[in-house]
């Protein structure tokens, strides 16, 4: 009787393990652009960067737990300080990849409205799937 404890006690053990590492895996939201010729706005891994006075058009990719592709367009999406940059869903939908498999998803519209640095909380069914850091350049005059 002992015996099928310990293997039950161990078995249990193990799928908790997994369970932790599966959500400490979790990977940051991405985007891709959507138009052709890009706009004038710089994309990197770290960082969103558009010019003040500036539209840009955007995928969210966001981490889904229940496709094999593992990734999403997300639902939903704000901004932590809206006189930074303001981001709005269109009613348009785009194909895009962040260089993983392409994923339909909603444009989203950032608009820089004044210099400085913020971030876009991205969501996918109501759940936050992290943070993407923008920073708004000032134009020349």
């Amino acid at each position: 009787m002992k015996a099928p404890l310990m293997t039950f006690v161990r078995r249990l053990l193990l799928a908790l393990l997994l369970a932790l590492l599966a959500l400490a895996c979790d990977y940051p939201p991405s985007y891709a652009y959507v138009e052709n010729p890009l706009p004038p706005a710089r994309l990197d891994v770290s960082n969103i960067e558009v010019p003040q006075g500036t539209a840009v058009p955007l995928v969210l990719i966001a981490n889904d737990h229940s496709k094999a592709s593992g990734a999403s367009g997300a639902t939903s999406a704000r901004s932590k300080d809206e006189r930074i940059a303001v981001v709005v869903p269109s009613t348009r939908m785009a194909n895009a990849h962040d260089g993983a498999a392409p994923v339909t998803g909603i444009v989203f519209v950032v608009y820089g409205i004044a210099a400085g640095s913020t971030e876009i909380e991205v969501f996918l069914d109501g759940d936050g799937r992290g943070t993407l850091p923008v920073t708004v350049v000032a134009q020349d005059p």
